[in-house]
């Protein structure tokens, strides 16, 4: 074989052929490859600038108690002698005073925010913001037998595993003494008993998977040294210091949706070793929990996520 001239085996020709149609696969790969939309890279939490624009444009964090109202003008029931169509013109007229997202003030517990010099990173851990759940009776009287949800008719979804499974997010619990009195037990014996209220507020979006959450579709191991984190801001020593100083402040994004909240009570009897009357009101909104925001005591966002 000359490899300068024009005399080529036909083993020649057949690596050539080949090389050429693997060099020719390879190109229109290549081309097949630029033309399609550019892959979403996994962000780091706290980097996410959809769920940023998303809390920029919804304006300032309000109190829950606030939008609570808010939508509760809404109505959800039909009257027994209203029209399908009056009830549906009824509710489309309320639905208009009511905005499409809202931005819910939440707080955060500080003993989930610390500080790593060595990569000099503000870390939040998610159960900063989301420590508290609600009861299998909780959920029971907000959308079992019957709630005022079953009485009328509609069914709401929900998880009674221990484990998890309902993506909700809520609001540490306010609970007050009210007043005490003497109880009594069957064997005639007296204790003090504590009168309590409570309210338990949040926004319950949907029944998800077991151990599913608003932050991820599985429960991470537990690690005490590294929980689970929602937000890692990196930021200067001295700046990290006066950002916690001062006080972080957290919101929710949720847009509202049918049936819109729901209501219950519970009550916790008193026993020997918890000796509480307690009656808890429950108030939670219904809609697609969409981000989470960090903001500075000042009012300045220093990041956003989107949620499960």
């Amino acid at each position: 074989m000359l490899l300068g001239g024009h005399m080529q085996t036909k083993d020649f020709r057949k690596t050539r052929d080949l090389l050429g149609a693997a060099f020719l696969y390879a190109v229109l790969a290549f081309g097949f490859l630029a033309q399609q939309p550019e892959c979403s890279q996994a962000e780091e939490p706290g980097v996410d600038s959809d769920a940023r624009a998303a809390v920029v444009a919804s304006g300032a964090a309000i109190p829950f108690d606030e939008v609570f109202k808010a939508v509760q003008s809404v109505p959800r029931f039909k009257d027994e002698y209203e029209t399908s169509t009056a009830f549906e013109q009824r509710r489309s007229a309320a639905l208009d005073s009511v905005q499409h997202l809202y931005l819910i003030e939440a707080p955060i517990d500080e003993e989930y925010v610390k500080y790593d010099a060595d990569t000099q990173t503000l870390v939040v851990a998610t159960y900063a913001l989301s420590n508290t759940g609600l009861s299998s009776e909780e959920f029971s009287a907000m959308f079992g037998y019957g709630s005022e949800l079953n009485k009328n008719g509609i069914e709401v979804e929900y998880s009674m595993l221990i484990g998890g499974g309902n993506i909700a997010w809520a609001l540490p619990r306010e609970r007050k003494n009210v007043g005490a009195y003497a109880g009594q037990n069957a064997f005639g014996g007296t204790q003090e008993v504590i009168k309590q209220v409570e309210i338990s507020r949040g926004v319950f979006e949907r029944q998800g998977a077991y151990e599913e959450s608003i932050w991820s579709a599985t429960r991470p191991q537990y690690d005490a040294n590294n929980p689970p984190r929602a937000f890692e801001i990196p930021v200067p020593p001295m700046e990290a210091r006066a950002l916690r100083e001062a006080g972080l402040r957290a919101a929710f994004l949720v847009a509202p949706a049918p049936p819109y909240y729901a209501t219950g009570t519970t009550r916790f009897t008193p026993t020997l070793n918890a000796p509480y009357d307690r009656t808890t009101t429950i108030q939670y909104l219904i809609g697609d929990i969409q981000a989470v925001a960090l903001f500075s005591a000042e009012g300045d966002l220093l990041a956003a996520r989107a949620t499960q």
